[in-house]
């Protein structure tokens, strides 16, 4: 295998061009994704992928149309939260209560004095756990303001689908996101609030899209991106850039024997708690063994930025990762990082984290400002290089035997646990 990149930022942009701007929005398991695996499957095969196929799984999902909330005489818009409650035409209204600290650590009086109103949140810290705690407080209804000015409405990253735990969704109280101006003239507001919300949830079904170059061994590298985006958002750089670098290394590969066999992965429903990474590593079941090692690009192509690695994995593979990489000057992080690649190390395969952006860049991912324009060919080509010679470069050596410190394993799989749940595929 020559050392030489290969990996053309041209072609990848291409790809990301088709998937955030002509097909569009792909919300897990809504018509886009029927489009998007059909799309997947038929590049992988053109670029000559052996196994090509479509692994389905069930999920809930939803449509969801603009939310208001009106206060006096002022209505503002917002986003509703996918399978959050919904209301009546009219909405809903109720007292407001407040919670402003940057941490969630409410005291049980706080709790017992969000019972039956709308609670009003401006937090960084917004998780299933918070989402969970307000609904056994048998709140009314949850307003999340989006933590930074200037920046467009906002779902927080990773908890888009706050009602996947709960089991019940009856019992969901509406969620709506609101920018942050609006949200400080709302925080000044002593008057009732009124909400609305129309949110229907769905049971659909979403895939992965499986391709795989035999090689001279069975242990595998399994390279992967996740397809979908967050509802309202296009999803240029979360992660249609990712996705688009998946497919021009097996473009690249597909040209050769490679030492270890290559396994590429689309994934579906990360953006819902990482259903489709969890559903392809329950389903390998005793199979996942030959899995050594996980590439996972997620959050790639952004104009402004610098290539990052978070590296579930011990000192021999972040040495092996800076050795390679050297002239990308990447920052590593050691720790979990990232998104699919959490799941293969929560099943003990050490994996590493590819992002490219940094500051503004992730204020703008879930907007609607997602868009292709916030996309260059030279950042995927930047990102895509560096990764196509690191596995180059684990194709010169006698195996893929890397680790994952307890340490790490132990913060990985609390990170885990605080965004996704533990559905029984299998």
């Amino acid at each position: 295998m020559t050392s030489r990149p290969l990996f053309s930022g041209s072609r990848a942009f291409g790809v990301c061009r088709h998937l955030a701007q002509t097909i569009g929005e792909r919300v897990q398991g809504l018509e886009s994704t029927i489009t998007t695996k059909e799309y997947l499957c038929n590049q992988l095969k053109e670029h000559g992928l052996e196994k090509v196929h479509a692994q389905g799984f069930p999920v809930f999902t939803s449509r969801q149309k603009k939310a208001y909330v009106t206060f006096g005489n002022r209505t503002f818009e917002g986003l509703s939260f996918g399978l959050s409650g919904t209301t009546e035409r009219e909405g809903i209204t109720g007292p407001m209560a407040k919670y402003t600290s940057w941490s969630w650590n409410p005291t049980p009086d706080e709790l017992d004095n969000f019972a039956d109103k709308i609670v009003v949140l401006y937090t960084r810290d917004f998780s299933q756990e918070v989402v969970h705690d307000l609904i056994q407080a048998k709140v009314r209804g949850i307003i999340h303001v989006t933590y930074e000015p200037g920046i467009p409405i906002k779902l927080p990253m990773g908890f888009i689908y706050s009602g996947l735990n709960t089991g019940d969704f009856d019992l969901l109280p509406p969620i709506i996101s609101i920018n942050y101006r609006d949200g400080a003239k709302l925080l000044t507001n002593p008057r009732d609030v009124t909400i609305q919300a129309d949110v229907t949830i769905l049971q659909s079904e979403s895939f992965n899209v499986i391709g795989e170059i035999p090689g001279r061994e069975s242990d595998a590298i399994v390279l992967s991106a996740h397809y979908d985006s967050v509802p309202y958002s296009p999803g240029a750089t979360d992660n249609a850039g990712g996705t688009a670098i998946l497919l021009e290394l097996a473009r690249i590969f597909a040209q050769s024997t490679p030492r270890w066999t290559l396994r590429f992965v689309a994934f579906g429903s990360e953006e819902c708690a990482l259903q489709g990474s969890r559903y392809y590593c329950q389903s390998l079941a005793d199979g996942l063994w030959e899995s050594k090692l996980n590439l996972n690009f997620d959050v790639q192509g952004t104009r402004i930025g610098h290539l990052a690695v978070g590296i579930l994995g011990g000192k021999r593979l972040r040495t092996r990762v800076n050795h390679a990489i050297t002239h990308w000057n990447p920052k590593i992080q050691p720790g979990p990082t990232g998104g699919d690649n959490r799941i293969f190390a929560y099943y003990e395969i050490p994996a590493i984290h590819w992002w490219f952006g940094g500051g503004a860049n992730f204020l703008l991912n879930h907007t609607i400002h997602d868009r292709l324009d916030m996309v260059a060919p030279q950042s995927l080509e930047f990102a895509g290089q560096a990764s196509e010679v690191f596995i180059r470069e684990l194709d010169t050596r006698r195996t893929l035997q890397f680790s994952i410190p307890q340490s790490l394993q132990k913060k990985n799989v609390e990170s885990i646990k605080s965004i996704t749940t533990e559905p029984d595929y299998v």
